[in-house]
């Protein structure tokens, strides 16, 4: 039997500009969800690359070009009570005339020694621990 995955996917970028800021956002609050700063992801449609889809998401939605620089292999995590796959790539901002928050109350250029000073959702904290690490 062939069965079609209905996980969901999204596409999640580490988005670097000069040498030691990232970019976190931070979305709407809800009633059932507090709000937690995340890096800047979307969701990925069935059957497009998660590369083509972050850079359309970050040049469409927030106003920037960015160039993937590495891109790491998926993981599985849980948004809203629900498990989906997530593909982080770290991308440089390659120009940002006008950003905008596009879908989030704000986006912050945050150096990277003061990710861990944000209160980051589940499936960012252990990737700004990692970047840390590094």
């Amino acid at each position: 039997m062939n069965e079609k995955s209905t996980t969901k996917s999204f596409a999640a970028g580490v988005i670097e500009r000069g040498r030691d800021e990232m970019l976190i956002a931070l979305p709407e609050a809800t009633k059932a969800d507090p709000r937690f700063w995340q890096f800047p992801r979307c969701p990925i449609s069935q059957g497009d690359a998660p590369e083509k889809t972050l850079r359309q998401f970050a040049r469409q939605a927030l106003g920037i070009d960015i160039k993937i620089t590495v891109g790491q292999p998926p993981f599985t995590g849980e948004i809203d009570d629900e498990e989906v796959e997530l593909r982080y790539m770290i991308a440089r901002c390659e120009a940002s005339d006008s950003i905008t928050p596009g879908p989030y109350a704000e986006l912050r250029w945050v150096s990277r020694v003061h990710l861990l000073e944000y209160e980051l959702d589940a499936v960012s904290n252990p990737v700004a621990e990692w970047l840390l690490s590094e």
